[in-house]
């Protein structure tokens, strides 16, 4: 018998309105609060920082009303 039929990973991929987070999220609720706060509804108005790519998915997904 393999390890693999004896022990199952569980892999949970944490979510946030559709995207997928690293962590806790925190980036893509910044966006989305971000967004609210300054009545953010088209989506390419989001701010895109390579190194924040997941504060403009959380930004999107308020303009995107999701």
């Amino acid at each position: 018998m393999k390890i693999d039929e004896v022990i199952q990973p569980v892999v949970e991929q944490l979510m946030y309105k559709g995207y997928p987070c690293t962590k806790d999220c925190s980036g893509h609720m910044a966006g989305y609060d971000w967004a609210r706060q300054h009545n953010i509804t088209d989506p390419d108005a989001c701010p895109y920082r390579p190194s924040q790519p997941s504060f403009h998915e959380g930004c999107r997904s308020y303009a995107e009303q999701r």
